[in-house]
């Protein structure tokens, strides 16, 4: 009923004013300012507010994303959230919205507002003002204080909420103790397909980017509501905490018994078989734990200085010359075991059951890696041997197995007489995808439970493969890639240039390119 009672006091205070004119002849301004006439007499009055409509919780979202965008220093993000009319007209609007911001961070967004302007404006468009409370930090040295600001959105032809960001350049101070029915309810975001945590900012970088930005949203209000009751918060992009006092499900408390504060005390624990911990390429460690036969995973991710030091480390390797970064590597250890642990989870550890390894007796290597099985190649056999079974190393979620083919180790020895390149890449696996399979047998937890591709049932992310098959192509690639990787793994900077130049070259293959550069190995 809000938006039919805006309406109708919309009319009798028109009709009592000079403002009963056409509303499309108005500017931004005067829509703006008539609309705060309209709110102050409404107040006046005691007209009571209503439910909220689907579309100002659309924009209340929208509001959050931008200023999420505008805290964590995302310009690039803010733009693409300006409405099209106000990008149009800006001479430069990425530097008209840096001079709106005037270095100001925003430490918090309260919505007090989100409300329709009666009629449609100048562009036939809907507007709604919007008006919120911002801690703003002026980053000049003075204490960041309590704001009140107010601007417009509209909703543009896609179907989206834009902002125009000049109501933010002005603001008025506002009360720094916000009565309790206009604390914040900000809204939150999950991955409804499995996700985990809830979410602050819509496009986490903790979530893979193809779930990007997260469909799944809700009210902070309703966190302790099914179905959201058993996600936990985010802490990357500072996502809030349980409510003090609610009651967290025994299922949330029982997958994270732990509560590390730092990722060394996770590391003390770690206890997997062979596997204990690893950090990665992809700026994280992570820490295999097991503990009453269940096994969980703490990871921690990099910050600015183990970002640093772990490119320092890169830059010291040089396996020809047998020096291998072992001094810079420790320093890069030891720092991150001073890092929190961002969250930790139980991984769920099942092998295939025997009756399923037993069913691939007689199949090929291309039927045990396609459906049902989707086993993984890791490597060639290791010392094969005449007269001895030949082996061939696969994964499949957490646990690795050792699969013995029906060939000699002639046909064996053949096929790989021709193929210099290891571990086993998607081209060189052509070789070897007719062979036959005498049986598979468990081999142990694979370092998958260390790679955060993998969810904690096991199933991998990033499944898709490039729809590419010029092998001729591929084979060339990869020489190349040799000849890079001659010296030692090249630098992310190296690596870069590198697929810019296959690409540029190739760009039907950009993705086989990118995959092929991100994974390969000497």
């Amino acid at each position: 009923m809000k938006k039919l009672i805006i309406l109708a006091v919309m009319t009798v205070f028109l009709a009592a004013t000079a403002f009963a004119e056409d509303l499309s002849g108005m500017t931004d301004q005067e829509l703006i300012a008539l609309y705060q006439q309209v709110q102050e007499e409404m107040m006046r009055r005691g007209l009571p507010d209503g439910p909220e409509t689907t579309e100002q919780a659309e924009i209340r979202k929208r509001v959050v994303a931008f200023f999420s965008a505008w805290n964590s220093n995302d310009p690039d993000t803010m733009m693409t959230m300006c409405d099209s009319g106000w990008r149009a007209i800006a001479e430069d609007p990425r530097a008209k919205l840096f001079g709106i911001l005037a270095n100001r961070t925003p430490q918090d967004v309260v919505i007090e507002s989100v409300n329709e302007i009666a009629g449609e404006g100048p562009d036939g468009l809907v507007y709604y003002l919007v008006t919120v409370t911002s801690v703003l930090d002026r980053n000049n040295g003075t204490a960041p204080e309590r704001y009140r600001l107010r601007f417009l959105v509209r909703k543009e032809e896609d179907g989206l909420w834009y902002i125009n960001p000049d109501g933010l350049d002005t603001c008025e101070k506002a009360e720094e103790e916000i009565p309790a029915e206009e604390t914040a309810d900000p809204i939150l975001y999950y991955q409804p397909d499995g996700g985990e945590y809830y979410h602050l900012d819509q496009n986490c970088r903790r979530v893979n980017p193809k779930y990007l930005p997260l469909q799944g949203s809700f009210p902070y209000a309703e966190l302790n509501s099914e179905p959201y009751r058993h996600l936990k918060p985010c802490e990357i992009c500072g996502a809030p905490p349980v409510p003090e006092g609610e009651n967290i499900s025994d299922e949330t408390a029982e997958a994270d018994p732990f509560h590390f504060s730092t990722f060394g005390e996770a590391v003390n624990m770690a206890s997997g078989p062979e596997i204990t911990y690893g950090i990665t390429s992809e700026g994280y460690g992570a820490a295999l734990i097991e503990k009453d036969g269940r096994y969980y995973r703490a990871v921690t991710f990099f910050d600015d200085r183990a970002t640093e030091l772990y490119a320092a480390y890169l830059n010291t390797i040089s396996p020809d010359q047998g020096v291998f970064g072992e001094e810079e590597y420790q320093t890069l250890e030891t720092y991150l075991m001073t890092l929190p642990v961002q969250y930790t989870e139980e991984l769920i550890v099942a092998p295939l059951p025997q009756e399923e390894l037993d069913a691939m007796a007689g199949r090929t290597i291309a039927e045990v890696m396609s459906l049902p099985w989707e086993m993984q190649m890791c490597s060639y056999p290791e010392d094969a041997e005449a007269g001895k079974d030949i082996t061939f190393h696969l994964a499949k979620g957490f646990w690795n197995y050792d699969l013995v083919i029906n060939e000699s180790y002639e046909v064996y020895s053949e096929r790989r007489a021709g193929d210099s390149y290891d571990p086993v890449t998607v081209m060189s696996l052509k070789n070897y995808e007719d062979l036959t399979v005498r049986y598979v047998k468990y081999a142990g937890i694979s370092h998958n439970v260390l790679n955060l591709h993998y969810r904690q049932d096991g199933t991998r992310e990033d499944l898709k493969e490039p729809e590419f098959e010029d092998y001729d192509l591929m084979v060339e690639i990869a020489d190349l890639l040799a000849a890079a990787w001659e010296n030692g793994e090249p630098g992310p900077e190296e690596k870069a240039a590198l697929m810019a130049e296959l690409t540029e070259e190739h760009p039907e293959a950009a993705d086989l390119i990118r995959q092929m550069v991100e994974s390969f190995h000497r």
